[in-house]
């Protein structure tokens, strides 16, 4: 009699330890789903910074290969052009060798690459200017030396066309001299009432 009366109690507990392993079942199989869960958006996210480490490190390479291109004759500009790269190269350096990064600390290293862009284009534009202005002076200078050439040439072609008239105004003055010679030789021989075969070949044609 006392078996038929335990039956009921031990059906009873055997259905509740079923219950307990099929809700502990359910919350073991909830884990692990929820681990793997975990663990797959934890790799999504170390691979989302891995992309951002290396894109800073490839914008801190283009700056320092863009500051190698700038160029300019200002001393002054030029040791700014070097600090400014040596900073730059720091800072990729370090990124380099950090190996646990944080998104905190991939927002931070992409607000100096920001800024440290920003300092490169300020240099780019103030190069720009300067070149362009050298440019623009080097041009006035060509022009200016292109004028003072014009000026020389036509000053050595007005010393010519002097030179010139003087050596004519010369002859011309030479010839009225012995124009004035041979006629003052006519008339005196004509009041003498010399004949013309007289007169000096010699005096009239010297020179």
């Amino acid at each position: 009699m006392s078996e038929f009366e335990n039956a009921p109690a031990q059906k009873s507990k055997n259905l509740r330890n079923n219950i307990i392993v099929i809700a502990l079942s359910v919350v073991l199989v909830a884990m692990i789903v929820l681990f793997f869960m975990q663990r797959r958006e934890h790799g999504m996210i170390m691979g989302n910074i891995r992309a951002e480490k290396d894109s800073i490190q490839n914008e801190l390479t283009q700056i320092v290969a863009g500051y190698d291109l700038l160029k300019t004759e200002n001393d002054t500009i030029n040791e700014q052009l070097v600090y400014a790269q040596a900073k730059v190269r720091d800072l990729l350096i370090e990124v380099e060798q950090t190996k646990r990064v944080s998104y905190e600390k991939i927002t931070d290293y992409q607000k100096q690459v920001t800024t440290l862009r920003g300092i490169m284009r300020d240099f780019v534009v103030q190069i720009d200017s300067l070149n362009k202005r050298n440019e623009q002076l080097m041009a006035e200078n060509t022009q200016v030396k292109e004028q003072f050439k014009q000026v020389e040439i036509k000053n050595e072609q007005l010393s010519q066309d002097i030179e010139t008239k003087d050596k004519k105004l010369q002859r011309a003055a030479q010839l009225e001299t012995r124009d004035l010679i041979a006629e003052g030789l006519n008339s005196r021989e004509r009041k003498q009432g010399l004949p013309k075969s007289r007169i000096n070949p010699d005096i009239v044609c010297f020179g």
